[in-house]
């Protein structure tokens, strides 16, 4: 189907004697790369094309089908289930021809195909047909490149063809190949169709499926890197300002919009003609429901080029301006609102988009042209090109209207796409009807996203007053049929639900309330939702100012008889909604079943009410700061069945927005203490994890971990009257979780009007008191002191440390002090500050480390000295003191000279609260394997190659790799010599046919009886004494192969079980879990 455009090219290119590297056809280059074209004319091969994946077909048929002589297509028999609002078929070609290979995509530039629907079924069906193009690797996984939702006979771009007797729809689609999917070799190219509830039964065809390099032209200004072999084009900025008769609108025209239906294309105008400005884009709109709050958009756009489907390389550019002026406010009709914007498309991103309540509108100052008056706004709106690039070839502005009327002209002037924003100048005027608006409506804010003339700027609303004390907001229903506002978002959001209610079916007391619905779940129907929605302003339709609160939490109850006997699962979702903004979602949870383990972001319990059992998820999401800004007002709560059988009541209850800084419910914290329980063993040393020093655990060091019940361990008052501004010293089990850990703790009470009012304590290292101590082994001091966070974060001045050591005949020697510690506290290399929870209660953490001088590493001293001051400070509480020690020079104590050594650890921004951060920070300083990226994703699965990888790096494994083939892991992958050496030492064995399965989740099961045997090739066999697996009441779900495995963990510490009396053999095990283990498994051999 492509012979005679090739034939035609072919000819012109012939005629007009182009020999070129490149071939230039119209605005287009074709780069000198080898295309990759699959017109599937080979009447009796499928050329390579089948099922992308065992089952990815699900049922439907592959084939082939003549369209014309000569030419065929690939055909697929598909009936899709209008139940179902993604019911997919997945195409796969390695394009290598050889599965599992991978190839260079780097060169390609964008993917070509073209796609055929029975006409007649096609414009007789409901719902709608999406597709979707990706590629795959069995190494790199999976990337999307790009998708085309919500096809279907309005559609545009279709067009009538006949195909043998028949008539089809045919639809062109081309899609851009992002740079994350060219990133990394892929070989498999993957054509996702999919119904969307659609009802269509028949035939899809595919043709002409080709991969090409196209890069962008111009007809101006474009210039051949010869080193590169790319189109050049200089940065300018782009000025669309309508000077010139002769280009008229510079190429812009109406796009789309309820107000622009029947109305005229834009016009070139002089209405606004004044000395330096003599035109203006002049649209024509036509608002007129003015009720409701119904949506009546018109947006124009053009070609940035100039030339149609040509991309523009936004890559240095920042910032789109343009100036829209609207004819005299006070004439338009009702008190909605207009909302403007501006976006790049044919890939769609939306750059700013403000409302403005028509009101304030009317009480902007107005500026008279020409005997007309205009109220003008000028925009400015930033966004970052650097990360644009060449995706995008047109410039939107939508001016958008709500519950207002108005049919008349809007102007547009002086739109420009810039490297740097240009110091506004107001219109030239006839007069100001507001003269004392003129300069103090002029702002130019260039730290804001927007810079901003006469422009209105959505109220700040504040939810409570309690906001300003730093607590949270919480929706309890605990009044009596009170819903606080919470309904059904949009006619027939609840969908999937019925019967939105109050109800008292979980309270105890039969006082206490939550929200209500009967569910039924579609089995057939991957995503079948319903969505309860709260304005958390004032009114509905205000946007609300997010940015003190940092998560919200919430919790979703369901019957845990239903729910353990349902098929399927559940999700949940949460999302912001509303003008300016629109959707946004703030984070979502997938596939929740009675098997779900507990993580950051769910919980799962169970309790009884009345004899009635239910599980209770409750849910944290975590509120990006793309979120927290003032423009959206509506929060939505979504729960979907994911072909669930579901049928029964979801109550949703404790819906709460936690403030930055803010305690974490209940149930976190239940959560957290419960992880950390499966982390803790009875073997395990304590370890301290900092961003300035990761020390590991070693029996050389001297330490004072204040363990045993009122032991200070030799800690007192170094001399008489030295605690000075403590009022008593002593243990305390304060900060331990289960009350047998302990710490020192100290009563302050510092004066603010002393600028240095100290307490001493210290400890004799000797075997008595005055006796010398050899330093010379120790080469630091290391030691955390806790703090209550509210009475650290509110007092005034600061504090101050310093150790010395003391005693003849050296007599006293400071070792290292800090000064003007407080809140604003930065971390650097002597001291970190963190936050910390215990319990319900939260602490500064200050890590301290001093270094020993040289010097001062002799005998001549015995009494180390901590003196804790306070500094013009009014702190008046608790200081804990606990985990001193002494950093021994040596290396730890250990047959394998080899294991590594903790570096500097990866500062991931996505564990700062999570349970295992010490354990990542501490084995993310053991291999750089994982400095490749800023997030770690804790709660993430980890694959078979991950964990293997991570294995052999942080736990020294050495091996010559030889020669080893798997039918799975390529040589060319990142993990293969990883992967070679477990595979040489025994420490993985694979499928026993040659597959290792690098790309599956691990299971715990798995990972033990890797590290166990790890463990026992680096420090010799451990022997089992007792039988502990038959106390787990899921022993049976454990593989025979790992019961050996799992004994000698239990038996060493490697794990303990979780507080459910569980061990969870057959969950997979998430990259937190993996880190744990991994740590433990370190400090074992260690100790060993």
């Amino acid at each position: 189907m492509r012979k005679k455009l090739i034939s035609g090219v072919v000819l012109l290119a012939f005629l007009f004697g182009i020999i070129v590297p490149n071939l230039v056809l119209s605005d287009k280059v074709f780069a000198d790369v080898q295309p990759l074209v699959y017109d599937f004319n080979q009447p009796d091969s499928l050329e390579g094309w089948g099922e992308a994946w065992q089952g990815s077909l699900s049922g439907s048929e592959i084939g082939k089908i003549q369209v014309a002589e000569g030419n065929y297509a690939l055909s697929l028999q598909v009936k899709f289930d209008e139940n179902n609002g993604w019911d997919k078929r997945d195409i796969g070609k390695w394009l290598s021809g050889q599965e599992g290979s991978d190839v260079d995509l780097s060169s390609y530039c964008k993917v070509y195909l073209d796609v055929y629907f029975d006409k007649a079924k096609f414009e007789s069906m409901s719902g709608q047909i999406g597709i979707k193009i990706a590629v795959n690797s069995w190494n790199n996984g999976w990337a999307e490149i790009g998708a085309q939702y919500g096809i279907d006979k309005n559609a545009t771009g279709l067009e009538d063809v006949n195909v043998s007797e028949a008539v089809y729809k045919k639809l062109s689609l081309g899609f851009d190949i992002p740079d994350e999917a060219k990133s990394k070799p892929r070989g498999q190219l993957v054509i996702e169709i999919a119904g969307q509830n659609s009802t269509y039964n028949g035939l899809i065809l595919i043709d002409n499926v080709r991969i090409e390099c196209i890069s962008q032209n111009s007809e101006q200004g474009a210039s051949q890197n010869p080193e590169q072999g790319q189109t050049v084009i200089p940065k300018e900025d782009v000025v669309f300002d309508f000077e010139d008769p002769e280009k008229g609108t510079m190429g812009w025209q109406n796009g789309w919009g309820s107000a622009l239906e029947g109305q005229p294309q834009p016009q070139r105008a002089e209405d606004l003609k004044i000395s330096g400005n003599s035109g203006s884009l002049k649209i024509f709109p036509n608002y007129k429901i003015g009720t409701d709050w119904t949506w009546e958009e018109a947006a124009v756009q053009v070609w940035i080029y100039g030339q149609q489907d040509t991309k523009f390389d936004l890559t240095g550019y920042k910032y789109v301006e343009y100036d829209v002026y609207i004819p005299d406010p006070t004439q338009w009709l009702g008190g909605g609102k207009i909302t403007i914007g501006s976006a790049f498309n044919s890939d769609w991103y939306e750059i700013r988009t403000i409302g403005y309540m028509l009101e304030d509108i009317k009480t902007y100052p107005i500026v008279t042209i020409n005997g007309k008056r205009y109220t003008v706004i000028h925009r400015s709106d930033a966004f970052n090109g650097n990360n644009l690039g060449q995706n995008h070839g047109q410039l939107v502005i939508r001016i958008a209207c709500q519950n207002a009327i108005y049919k008349g002209p809007i102007y547009l002037d002086n739109i420009s796409i810039r490297q740097n924003p240009t110091a506004y100048v107001p219109p030239t005027s006839e007069g100001y009807d507001n003269p004392a608006s003129q300069t103090s409506g002029n702002t130019s804010n260039t730290s804001s996203s927007t810079i901003i003339y006469w422009q209105w700027v959505a109220p700040t609303v504040i939810l409570q007053s309690n906001q300003e004390n730093n607590t949270n907001i919480a929706f309890d229903f605990s009044k009596q049929d009170d819903l606080m506002g919470f309904k059904e978002p949009w006619s027939g959001a609840l969908k999937s639900a019925k019967n939105l209610r109050w109800s008292n079916d979980i309270s105890e007391n039969g006082h206490d309330g939550a929200i209500k619905l009967d569910a039924t779940f579609d089995p057939n129907n991957g995503w079948h939702d319903f969505n309860v929605g709260k304005w958390l302003g004032p009114t509905e339709g205000s946007p609300v100012d997010l940015k003190n609160f940092e998560q919200l939490e919430f919790d979703v109850i369901v019957d845990k008889l239903l729910f353990e006997k349902s098929t399927g699962a559940i999700a949940i979702k949460a999302a912001l909604n509303g003008d300016p903004g629109g959707w946004a979602d703030i984070d979502e949870e997938f596939n929740i079943t009675k098997d779900t383990t507990s993580s950051s972001k769910v919980v799962l319990s169970n309790f009884k009410v009345k004899d009635k059992e239910y599980t209770k998820i409750h849910v944290m999401f975590k509120l990006k700061e793309s979120l927290k800004t003032n423009t959206r007002g509506q929060l939505v709560i979504q729960i979907a069945g994911q072909n669930s059988n579901y049928t029964g009541p979801i109550y949703i209850d404790n819906v709460i927005l936690v403030v930055a800084g803010g305690k974490i419910s209940a149930s976190a914290q239940q959560n957290e203490t419960q992880q950390a329980s499966e982390q803790k063993t009875a073997t395990e040393q304590k370890l301290t994890v900092s961003s300035s020093q990761i020390v590991s655990v070693n029996k050389n060091d001297k330490v004072f971990d204040f363990s045993n019940k009122n032991d200070l361990m030799g800690f007192k008052e170094p001399w008489s009257g030295a605690l000075k501004a403590a009022k008593s010293i002593g243990w305390s089990s304060d900060l331990s979780t289960d009350g047998k850990n302990g710490a020192l703790k100290l009563n302050v009470k510092f004066d603010p009007n002393n600028g240095w009012h100290d307490t001493n304590i210290g400890v004799w290292l000797g075997t008595k008191e005055g006796e010398v101590y050899d330093f010379s082994p120790y080469k630091a001091i290391q030691f955390e002191m806790y703090l209550p966070k509210a009475l650290f974060e509110k007092a005034s001045g600061s504090l101050a440390v310093k150790v010395a050591l003391n005693g003849e005949p050296g007599g006293w020697a400071d070792v290292g002090e800090v000064f003007g510690i407080d809140k604003n506290k930065q971390s650097d290399g002597v001291v970190t500050l963190t936050t910390v929870e215990v319990g319900a209660n939260e602490y500064v953490k200050i890590l301290v480390n001093f270094a020993i001088k040289q010097e001062l590493r002799n005998n001549k001293r015995g009494q180390i000295v901590l003196q804790i001051a306070g500094q013009n400070s009014n702190y008046e509480g608790q200081i804990y003191i606990d985990n001193f020690k002494l950093i021994s020079d040596s290396k730890p104590n250990t047959q394998n000279t080899d294991i590594p050594q903790p570096k500097s650890p990866v500062e991931f921004k996505d564990i700062s609260k999570h349970w295992a951060k010490s354990e990542i920070l501490f084995v993310s300083s053991l291999s750089n394997v994982f400095r490749t990226t800023e997030m770690f994703e804790p709660d993430k699965k980890i694959r078979r190659s991950e964990m293997i990888d991570w294995i052999v790096n942080c736990l020294g494994i050495n091996d010559s790799i030889g020669d080893v083939s798997f039918n799975d892991v390529s040589k060319l992958s990142k993990y293969y010599n990883s992967i070679a050496i477990a595979y040489n030492k025994g420490l993985i064995k694979g499928d026993g046919k040659g597959n290792i399965k690098p790309n599956d989740p691990m299971t715990r099961e798995q990972v033990i009886v890797v590290l166990i045997r790890t463990i026992e090739l680096l420090k010799g066999k451990i022997n089992i004494n007792e039988n502990k697996i038959a106390q787990f009441q899921d022993a049976n779900l454990m593989s025979e192969w790992a019961k050996e495995s799992f004994e000698k963990a239990l038996q060493i510490g490697l794990i303990s079980g979780y507080s459910d009396n569980t061990i969870r053999p057959q969950n997979a095990c998430s990259r937190a879990e993996a880190t744990a283990l991994i740590y433990r498994a370190y400090n074992y051999i260690l100790q060993k």
